[in-house]
C-alpha cells in the first residue's frame, strides 16, 4: 500500500515538533502539618509532603522540594513510579507567637517523561501549596502601635503577685494592654504597661503575659488598676515580643523597642551586724499624680 506524499509529510511534521505529545502530564501536591497548632517558642512542626504523578510520570529523571520555613531542605523518599513522600520540620520562633500563626509555602518541580512513544520532548511541572499553622486557641486581634510619652507610673511588682482586678463586667473584646510602655528599667527590672481603655474585667480569669516567648511575673498598680507592672529578666534582649492571653486565648501582641528604658545601678545597704550580707533597698511606696496631684512627689 502507497502512503501519500503529503500525509508522510504531515506525520513527520507532527513526529519532530512534538504536535502528538498529549500525555496528559499531571502532578498534584497535598501537605499536611503536625501537630496542627502549636503551644511555645522552640515547638517543632513537621511537614509531610504528598507527591503524586500520573501517566508514567518518572520521578528520577530529576525533582526539587522546597518549602520556605523549613529548618532544612525536605528529605523525600520514592513510594512508587508514581508517588513520592517528603518530610521536613520548622522550629517555632518568637515572631512566631507573637504573630499568632506561621505560614508555610512548599513547592516542588518535577522533571518528567511521557509514555508517547513518539514524542522525545521533556516536560517540567509546578506545583504549589500553601499551609497555615495557628497556635492554640489562636484569635486574631488588632496589633497596637508605640505612640505614647514615657511616663513612670508605678514601681516593679512582687514576683508572684496575684492579679485581681475588682471592675465590672466588661466583656473582653478589646486588647488589655493600651500597647504602649509607660516605664522600664532593666537595672531594677521592671517595665510598666498602661491598661487599655476601658479597662477590662478579669475577675475570675487566667491573664498571662509573654515576653520572647516566655511567661513572666505581672501585677496590676495604680489607684485604678490602670497600670500592668512587668519584672524584666537581667538578660531580656530587644525588640521586646510583648502578648497576653485571657484564659489561653491571645489578646495582645505588639513589639517594643527598648528606646526609652533606663538602666538604674540598685544601692546596697549594709546590715551593721553583718558586714557581708547586703540588704535590699527599700522601695518606695507608687504615688498617683493623676489621683493626688497635689502630692509632693508630683
Amino acid at each position: 500500500m502507497k502512503i501519500p506524499f503529503q500525509a508522510m509529510l504531515a506525520f513527520v511534521f507532527l513526529f519532530f515538533s512534538g504536535g502528538m505529545c498529549d500525555g496528559g502530564e499531571t502532578l498534584k501536591l497535598t501537605v499536611s502539618a503536625s501537630p496542627s497548632t502549636f503551644t511555645s517558642v522552640g515547638e517543632k512542626i513537621t511537614f509531610t509532603y504528598k507527591i503524586v504523578g500520573e501517566d508514567y510520570i518518572s520521578f528520577s529523571t530529576g525533582y526539587k522540594v522546597t518549602n520556605d520555613v523549613a529548618d532544612a531542605a525536605p528529605v523525600c523518599s520514592k513510594v512508587s513510579s508514581r508517588e513520592m513522600s517528603c518530610t521536613s520540620t520548622h522550629t517555632i520562633t518568637t515572631e512566631d507567637f507573637a504573630l499568632g500563626y506561621v505560614t508555610s509555602n512548599a513547592t516542588v518541580q518535577v522533571h518528567v517523561g511521557t509514555h508517547n512513544l513518539i514524542s522525545f520532548r521533556p516536560v517540567d511541572l509546578t506545583e504549589k501549596a500553601t499551609t497555615v499553622v495557628y497556635i492554640e486557641n489562636f484569635v486574631p486581634s488588632p496589633t497596637p502601635t508605640i505612640t505614647a510619652t514615657p511616663v513612670f507610673t508605678a514601681t516593679p511588682s512582687e514576683t508572684g503577685q496575684e492579679i485581681i482586678i475588682p471592675q465590672p463586667n466588661i466583656l473582653i473584646l478589646q486588647p488589655v494592654l493600651a500597647g504602649n510602655v509607660s516605664a522600664c528599667d532593666t537595672g531594677l527590672g521592671f517595665i510598666n504597661f498602661p491598661m487599655s481603655e476601658p479597662i477590662p474585667d478579669l475577675t475570675g480569669k487566667n491573664l498571662e503575659v509573654i515576653f520572647n516567648g516566655y511567661k513572666v511575673n505581672c501585677t496590676i498598680a495604680g489607684s485604678r488598676n490602670q497600670v500592668l507592672s512587668c519584672s524584666l529578666p537581667p538578660d531580656t534582649t530587644f525588640p521586646l515580643q510583648v502578648g497576653t492571653t485571657v484564659d489561653s486565648v491571645q489578646v495582645d501582641s505588639f513589639s517594643f523597642d527598648g528606646a526609652i528604658c533606663t538602666k538604674t545601678v540598685p544601692t546596697k545597704e549594709k546590715d551593721p551586724n553583718d558586714p557581708n550580707t547586703p540588704i535590699p533597698p527599700v522601695v518606695p511606696t507608687p504615688v498617683d499624680c493623676n489621683a493626688d496631684p497635689y502630692n509632693p512627689a508630683c
